[in-house]
């Protein structure tokens, strides 16, 4: 059972528990893709009970008859990895197959990814997520760059708007704001930062609280 801990601390900056519930769907991505990788994944339910608001997710073990595909196979070697001193954000141009295999890997959740393209767009959401106003509804916002092979456990400090101009800004977003979407945002965030390490990418959260 994935059960929900609260922490009186982070309730003034997360009053709603949304930045809860997004970590809680990261870490169900982790367990669920281990599980799998074993071949004892099986069901996994959703919020089963109405009564314990706690309780995120029941996953059950079960026998994974379906073959894993390549891409599940990276992905578990990436969420298991060590990881070096990584390359400064937006130093290498990240490419568009880059771009569509990062599209491709969020797709296997609910939510999905968005890239912002145009200047006038980035300057747009570089407004809002670098705002002191903690109350925004922004999805969390990721930055990527092209890393060396080195580049594995780095520590990852938020993106200063100097390197940000050079790097690649995307969105997760799902369909709906409310506790099922905030889970659904956090496997689609863990899966495409999974996919990102695998490509050899750094990354970053952009947003100062997230």
């Amino acid at each position: 059972e994935l059960m929900v801990k609260k922490a009186p601390a982070l309730e003034a900056v997360d009053p709603d528990g949304r930045e809860l519930m997004i970590s809680c769907g990261a870490a169900l991505l982790y367990l669920k893709l281990a599980l799998k990788h074993f071949g004892c994944l099986g069901h996994v339910t959703m919020f089963p009970d109405l009564g314990e608001p706690a309780l995120v997710a029941r996953v059950h073990y079960g026998f994974c008859r379906e073959r894993k595909s390549p891409q599940e196979k990276h992905l578990f070697k990436a969420m298991t990895g060590s990881r070096a001193k990584g390359s400064p954000l937006g130093g290498i141009p990240v490419t568009e197959t880059m771009l569509t295999v990062l599209s491709h890997a969020a797709a296997g959740e609910r939510g999905w990814l968005d890239f912002v393209q145009s200047e006038t767009s980035r300057q747009h959401v570089l407004k809002i997520t670098l705002s002191d106003n903690q109350t925004s509804h922004a999805r969390p916002l990721f930055a990527f760059g092209v890393r060396d092979e080195n580049s594995w456990n780095m520590t990852v400090e938020p993106v200063r708007q100097p390197t940000v101009s050079a790097a690649t800004l995307a969105v997760v977003k799902t369909k709906t704001d409310e506790k099922h979407g905030w889970l659904e945002a956090g496997q689609t965030m863990a899966r495409t930062v999974l996919q990102a390490q695998a490509l050899g990418l750094s990354w970053s959260f952009f947003n100062p609280v997230r």
